[in-house]
């Protein structure tokens, strides 16, 4: 964001990493909580003079700043608020009389069952087109736990909110395995720490 405020273009570099991702749900979860806390840090910062960021980055590249940093935070951190208002709504008209539901009730849950749905269609389409045909034949029914995924993410945004404001200077680390290919006489301890075998 600094490098595009002070006329730099950037573009996003398509090499392939030599690392493999977290295995275990905490290292998961600290690693994706350091990701949030570093765009909430960010977005605040940019969005505390929001004329003078829109100025320097010009109106477009703010729009899709806005876009995928502001929304990606907004949909994390409101994915528990749209499930609760899901679920509740459904049981409230299963309940009878069905008929005391609201239009504006039952057009807001229309509206959010697309949008949730539309969301993770959307996200198992843009995460399964770069996979190849055996990535995507061994993921099986793993996109039935796309949901489960999207709540642990939201675990690490609220996280997130709760470091920023607690613990501003703390950022979890994240042990990399290296790749099996790559060391496969390696040694870890029990923090995480490779060793050379």
């Amino acid at each position: 964001m600094r490098l595009n405020r002070m006329g730099y273009e950037v573009a996003t570099l398509t090499l392939p990493t030599l690392e493999d991702a977290p295995t275990r749900f905490p290292v998961w979860l600290g690693q994706r909580t350091r990701w949030y806390k570093g765009w909430l840090q960010t977005w605040l910062v940019l969005m505390r003079n929001p004329r003078r960021t829109m100025r320097e980055m010009r109106p477009m590249p703010f729009f899709v700043f806005q876009l995928l940093i502001g929304g990606m935070l907004i949909s994390a951190l409101s994915h528990p608020a749209l499930l609760s208002f899901i679920t509740l709504s459904v049981l409230s008209m299963l309940q009878s009389p069905a008929s005391d539901s609201s239009a504006f009730t039952k057009v807001m849950l229309a509206i959010d069952m697309v949008n949730i749905l539309g969301s993770y269609a959307v996200f198992y389409v843009s995460g399964s087109m770069p996979m190849s045909p055996r990535e995507k034949s061994s993921l099986g029914r793993c996109w039935l736990y796309i949901p489960v995924y999207w709540m642990a993410i939201s675990i690490a945004a609220w996280k997130a909110v709760i470091e920023l404001r607690l613990r501003p200077f703390y950022w979890s680390k994240t042990p990399h395995l290296p790749s099996r290919s790559l060391a496969p006489n390696a040694r870890i301890d029990g923090q995480g720490a490779v060793f050379a075998a």
